[in-house]
């Protein structure tokens, strides 16, 4: 029988399909195990042997591929390397950006992103940059720009041109150092040796001033102290260190003093919550004598009758100064008819002050500054009825008038009864500090959990960025600026 050419082809093309067809159906049944048949999975194998092992019900491992390779594990991508940069003066922010390595068209672009947050086309004196770096290329991937100690700016290249731009608060958390020493040589000596810094040496010789003289203390003494201190994540913005809690073992006696102030001016206290301290003066100025005690039924010099003199007069010279008595804060400074030039100031727990017939009134004193006790107020003076240089002195506690050269006064800086509970919690937290280190020399440091959020670059190291000196800069007045740490500090070069 003869077929022609086309019908040859369509004859083998369905007898390859029904081939095809067949070994599939034929493969079904074969690879279908019988139900009278046993199958023992852990002999499960295959007569031919030039065939690949399958997967089996009861198997752990899966069936090898042929001819593949494990594939090596993919490695995570490097962070960016972070250049810390503090401006020394402005600079034109493409300007900046293409000296730093990023293109005409790339520089402007991410300029106009950063215009579009600070609202400023420069970079200004004083203020912190963070560029961050490619690992590998050194290509810049982003920046963080700081507007202050509180707020920065963050760009960041997402590929193919695209910027994004977001502000961001600056985190900041508290550090707490917990020391003990041991006094061999000398507060003095001692103290600079560990490295404390001046002012934390000012404020522990203040806080045992009235407790014990630490210059004087014997060798054999043991000084622990505990402060705090604020600062940002990345290390380039810090607030002054603050005083807690100290301690002093010498001539057989321990010393604790403690710097608490929730919801009450900080005080140096002891450990029972007394204020170490003169917490008030006695008078408010250097006087010659009292030319009118408190009386509630006095004769008038000038109005000729009798009436209330709620305060005392204290006869001075004239421009003798005058002093606030207490910490506190103004609650006015005017004029106030028969007392003339007067100021008023607020205390804790209703204690108000007045100092009257003033001849002059210092500038900063006005409503809601905050004095120090001993800080001049004014000058004595004759202003209003009066019929001499003296300054009347009042004192109203809860809203009465009391006599000021009986009154307790040093009862204001007690700690009120509601604010216990939170004293003890104080000292509990803070004593325990103390016990946590052991002289002769021992430090702990602790960080509390910080506020805000920001980058964390995985390092910080310093960039000469010599290139950005050439660019053209803009004449700008100065501009304050945030308050970094010292421009000498590891890891942060300072571009003028």
């Amino acid at each position: 029988m003869f077929l022609s050419s086309a019908q040859r082809r369509t004859g083998a093309g369905l007898g390859l399909a029904a081939a095809v067809a067949l070994a599939v159906v034929a493969g079904g049944q074969l690879l279908r195990p019988r139900p009278h048949v046993k199958f023992n999975h852990a002999r499960a194998s295959w007569a031919c042997a030039a065939c690949e092992p399958v997967l089996v019900p009861g198997s752990a491992e899966p069936p090898a591929i042929r001819d593949e390779l494990p594939q090596e594990s993919v490695a995570p991508a490097q962070p960016p390397r972070a250049e810390a940069v503090t401006l020394g003066q402005a600079f034109d922010s493409s300007a900046f950006l293409r000296a730093a390595g990023l293109s005409e068209a790339d520089a402007q672009r991410w300029a106009k992103r950063l215009q579009a947050v600070t609202h400023d086309a420069r970079l200004l004196p004083n203020h912190t940059l963070l560029l961050y770096r490619a690992p590998d290329t050194g290509a810049l991937r982003g920046l963080r720009y700081d507007l202050g100690a509180r707020t920065s700016v963050v760009l960041e290249t997402l590929g193919a041109g695209a910027v994004l731009v977001r502000p961001q608060a600056i985190r900041y958390q508290t550090r707490r150092v917990a020391l003990a020493l041991a006094l061999s040589r000398g507060f003095s000596q001692d103290v600079e040796a560990h490295g404390l810094s001046p002012a934390m040496i000012a404020s522990i010789r203040q806080a045992f001033a009235y407790v014990y003289p630490l210059d004087f203390a014997p060798p054999s003494s043991v000084l622990k102290v505990v402060y705090e201190q604020r600062m940002s994540s990345d290390g380039l913005y810090r607030r002054p260190e603050e005083f807690k809690a100290a301690s002093l073992s010498a001539a057989g006696r321990n010393y604790v003093v403690l710097r608490f102030g929730d919801g009450v001016a900080p005080r140096i206290r002891d450990e029972h919550g007394r204020v170490t301290g003169p917490t008030f003066l006695r008078y408010p100025l250097r006087f010659d004598y009292v030319s009118s005690g408190f009386s509630f039924g006095r004769y008038h010099p000038i109005l000729h009758r009798f009436r209330p003199h709620l305060g005392v007069d204290l006869a001075a010279r004239y421009g003798t100064p005058v002093r606030a008595i207490g910490d506190g804060e103004i609650e006015s400074a005017q004029w106030e008819s028969e007392l003339g030039r007067c100021v008023r100031v607020r205390h804790a727990d209703g204690l108000v002050t007045l100092y009257g017939h003033l001849s002059w009134v210092k500038r900063d004193i006005r409503p809601g500054v905050r004095v120090k006790a001993g800080q001049v107020i004014g000058l004595v003076g004759s202003s209003g009825l009066s019929t001499g240089a003296h300054l009347h002195f009042a004192v109203i506690k809860n809203g009465r008038y009391v006599n000021p050269m009986t009154v307790r006064l040093e009862e204001a800086n007690e700690i009120p009864d509601n604010l216990r509970p939170r004293f003890r919690s104080f000292r509990q937290q803070y004593l325990g500090a103390l016990n946590q280190v052991e002289p002769p020399y021992h430090e702990v440091v602790s960080v509390e959990t910080a506020e805000g959020e920001t980058p964390s670059p995985s390092s910080v190291r310093k960039t000469p960025l010599a290139e950005a000196q050439n660019v053209e800069q803009p004449s700008v007045p100065e501009e304050s600026g945030p308050e970094p740490i010292m421009a000498d500090r590891e890891g942060q070069s300072r571009i003028r």
